[in-house]
């Protein structure tokens, strides 16, 4: 047995507690004893030793956790010192609010009482009044009604004259629609027929057209051929009549010459000597003259006609 254990079991019969350990150790010793004459070793002592270091430990963490409880219930106290104190306030808060509350809740009460009397009134003074408008109104409704019931008569009767009168005009005008609906079908078979006739005659005066443009065609190359040559022969003429002009000019002027060169010869045979033999230099020398004159001239002439056949092709 533990020594706590006999503490209690002697501090419960009344027995000193030094007498008690005193009797723990005695026994403690007598069990000791056995065990060494027994076995020869210290088992006993080595548990006990052990549960008193586990005891011990034991007591170490429970005396902890034991300050740790005793630092959370002083928090815990302050918390609800703070908290009670706090309640207390607010209790005292709403204690006043309480009586303003019912104080407020009290002038209302009287207030209401005074509006609810005053709204009584007012509403049955309304009542009659309104009770009497009604009346001025329904007789007037009622005046009304008969009113509309005789116009709502009146406009029924006008509906079906009306409505007699819409179906005759919707009947005769369904008829004038279908006549002109027929009158439209024929009117357009007649279009389409004078179209596709219309259609037929452009076909045949567009091939008349185009063989007529062919012969057009063909007349103008000839006309234009038949022109060209006219113009050409023209040309070619005019070219002959400018040289041979020219080539008689060329001859007069030479012969003006050779007459106002020629000296007087005293006798008729050395004039008629001198004729001859200055014809017959003449005769030598014009021909190269003449040529070179008339191939000056021809290029001048040439030019003169080719301005002149411009112009002519121009006009044309």
């Amino acid at each position: 047995m533990e020594p706590g254990n006999y503490c209690r079991l002697y501090s419960a019969e009344k027995i000193p507690v030094s007498k008690a350990i005193a009797l723990y150790v005695r026994e403690l010793l007598e069990e000791l004893l056995e065990e060494v004459e027994e076995s020869g070793s210290f088992s006993t002592l080595i548990k006990l030793i052990e549960n008193n270091t586990s005891r011990e430990n034991n007591e170490r963490d429970i005396l902890v956790d034991y300050e740790k409880v005793q630092e959370a219930v002083k928090s815990f106290r302050k918390t609800l010192r703070e908290f009670t104190i706090a309640r207390n306030r607010e209790m005292e808060a709403l204690k006043a609010q309480l009586i303003t509350l019912r104080m407020e809740k009290e002038k209302l009460e009287f207030k209401n009482e005074l509006e609810t009397q005053y709204a009584s009134g007012w509403e049955k003074a309304q009542c009659e009044q309104s009770s009497l408008r009604c009346s001025i109104i329904l007789k007037g409704l009622n005046t009304s009604l008969q009113d509309w019931l005789i116009r709502g008569k009146n406009e029924r009767r006008v509906a079906r004259e009306i409505e007699a009168f819409l179906k005759q005009n919707i009947l005769a005008n369904e008829n004038a629609a279908e006549r002109w609906r027929n009158r439209y079908n024929q009117e357009i078979k007649a279009y389409e027929t004078k179209n596709n006739k219309l259609r037929s005659d452009i076909k045949m005066k567009l091939n008349r057209l185009e063989m007529l443009e062919d012969k057009f065609k063909s007349r103008q190359e000839f006309i234009d051929a038949y022109l060209a040559e006219k113009e050409a022969k023209r040309v070619q003429k005019e070219k002959e009549d400018y040289r041979r002009n020219c080539s008689i000019k060329i001859q007069s002027w030479w012969r003006g010459v050779m007459l106002s060169n020629e000296e007087p010869s005293p006798s008729a045979s050395s004039s008629l000597a001198g004729d001859s033999g200055s014809n017959e230099e003449g005769k030598t020398h014009t021909p190269v003259l003449c040529s070179t004159l008339v191939g000056v001239n021809h290029h001048k002439g040439d030019s003169a006609l080719n301005k002149s056949s411009r112009n002519t092709n121009t006009g044309i």
